[in-house]
């Protein structure tokens, strides 16, 4: 089973056992979940070639949850 599928296929009770089972703590996939849900553009900054910005992953960690809204997470960021 593909390492995403386990999450949502209902084995797991709760956050808590999916990150005791590997190794993490149930914050850090929490955030994870959490970044899951930003606008593709924004993730594809981030990640790519455009990482040049001064954000953090700890300042962005501090912005979590982020907005709903794609558009409002576009505003949070100034993109």
């Amino acid at each position: 089973m593909h390492k995403a599928l386990a999450f949502t296929s209902g084995r797991y009770d709760s956050i808590s056992s999916f990150a005791a089972e590997k190794g993490v703590s149930s914050g850090y996939v929490l955030k994870m979940i959490y970044l899951g849900c930003m606008a593709p553009d924004l993730a594809m900054h981030f990640l790519g070639k455009g990482r040049s910005s001064m954000l953090e992953e700890s300042d962005l960690f501090s912005m979590l949850p982020l907005p709903d809204s794609w558009v409002e997470q576009r505003k949070l960021f100034q993109m």
